[in-house]
């Protein structure tokens, strides 16, 4: 199994080896697209939970202030 940080950092020797062996090289195009995809995708993701923290933060120091907190709560339904 080739590891991916040698798709992403070396492709070209990648390749090259895949070329040895009468290997279409395409593959690692694909490959390294999907990975793209892929980490695009968990960084959204990633994004939306820190703003869900944050937002759930501010809904916990609104209502410990006896403050109405229905708009950040409408925000966490978005955010969820």
């Amino acid at each position: 199994m080739i590891d991916i940080k040698l798709i992403r950092e070396n492709p070209e020797a990648v390749k090259a080896s895949l070329k040895k062996r009468d290997i279409d090289t395409a593959i690692v195009d694909e490959i390294k697209k999907q990975d793209e995809e892929w980490r695009s995708s968990l960084k959204k993701v990633e994004d939306l939970k820190h703003e869900r923290n944050t937002v759930n933060q501010k809904i916990a120091a609104a209502k410990g202030e006896g403050k109405d907190a229905k708009s950040k709560i409408e925000e966490m339904k978005r955010i969820g």
